[in-house]
C-alpha cells in the first residue's frame, strides 16, 4: 500500500474507503447492515485507514455502520473523514 504524507504526523493510504452507499445511500436501508461492516473491516484488514463518511449519507445511518465496523480496532490508526451538510 502506498501512503502519502497528511501532516508531520499523518500519513494516510492514497486509497480510502467511501461511504455513500453504505447505510443505504439518500435514505437508512438497514437491509445490507451486516454485509456493509464486514465490508469495512475487511478493508481495514487489508490496510485501509482512511474512511470518508458524512453525517447526511444515509441519514446518518452510514456513520452508524462505520462506528460498529471499526470498534474493537485500534482507533488511533483510523482516519475518518466527515463532511458536514448545511441546510440552505
Amino acid at each position: 500500500m502506498e501512503f502519502k504524507k497528511l501532516t508531520d504526523t499523518i500519513t494516510i493510504p492514497v486509497i480510502g474507503l467511501g461511504t455513500w452507499t453504505i447505510g443505504g445511500g439518500d435514505e437508512a436501508d438497514t437491509t445490507y447492515d451486516d454485509e456493509d461492516i464486514s465490508a469495512i473491516r475487511a478493508a481495514i484488514k487489508l490496510g485501509i485507514t482512511h474512511i470518508d463518511t458524512a453525517e447526511s449519507y444515509a441519514h446518518g445511518h452510514t456513520e452508524e455502520l462505520v462506528g460498529r465496523a471499526i470498534g474493537g480496532f485500534d482507533r488511533k490508526a483510523c482516519l475518518s473523514l466527515r463532511r458536514f451538510h448545511r441546510s440552505i
